[in-house]
């Protein structure tokens, strides 16, 4: 009588084995890929919904100051502050008067939730106001557009993701591409927001380019 076999139990192969571990690889990749992609795409939701709230309460400041927009630098209760710390404006975006802290001293801090994500998940230089995430087109020695002036609202920038308060339109050397590393976030006088690409933003050409721009040399004059 022959005795009965009992089947062996096979382990993997090595060919096997180093499948199952590129069919692995390939599904991490495609996860990282996608939360990547995903991260992305949120935080360009967040920074133009951030930049249209920006120029929503310049908007407002105009209305509150003969049409002026905020001033790159002004003096306020005989302290001079950047444009991002300027109380009156400080205010405006946090749609109520700004407080006072402890010292007696109006209060301009934002929350983060305003800042650029990225420049805050990097914590990048002055990170934590609002002029570093955001520039304004501005420069702190120029005068603020008046918005009965416009003649470019809806393609002139008034702000754009940059690493420096103030958006220098010659050299462009302080744009932010933080957004897929080729993307920055830009936001028009208009109010509309939107990303655009570095070399878009390069062939803005220099400070009489309408980008920069929003008003014409006859809107100008007195």
């Amino acid at each position: 009588m022959k005795k009965s076999q009992k089947p062996t139990n096979r382990g993997f192969t090595l060919t096997e084995l180093l499948v199952v571990i590129f069919i692995i690889a390939i599904l991490v990749t495609v996860t990282i890929n996608g939360v990547f992609k995903f991260r992305n795409s949120a935080d360009e939701a967040v920074a133009i919904d951030n930049m249209r709230q920006i120029q929503i309460a310049n908007v407002s400041y105009a209305g509150d100051n003969n049409g002026k927009f905020v001033p790159p630098e002004a003096s306020v209760d005989a302290v001079t502050y950047p444009w991002f710390e300027n109380p009156d404006f400080v205010s405006f975006l946090k749609t109520k008067q700004a407080t006072y802290n402890t010292s007696g001293a109006r209060d301009t801090s934002l929350p983060l939730s305003l800042m650029d994500p990225p420049a805050v998940r990097k914590k990048i230089t002055n990170y934590r106001f609002l002029g570093g995430s955001y520039g304004y087109t501005r420069l702190a020695s120029e005068e603020p557009f008046h918005m009965s002036r416009l003649t470019y609202d809806s393609r002139s920038a008034a702000f754009i993701t940059a690493n420096s308060p103030f958006v220098d339109q010659s050299t462009k050397s302080n744009i932010a591409y933080r957004h897929d590393e080729r993307k920055a976030i830009v936001v028009y006088y208009d109010g509309h927001a939107g990303t655009i690409l570095r070399q878009q933003v390069d062939s803005k050409g220099d400070a009489t380019n309408i980008f920069w721009q929003a008003v014409t040399e006859e809107s100008l004059a007195p």
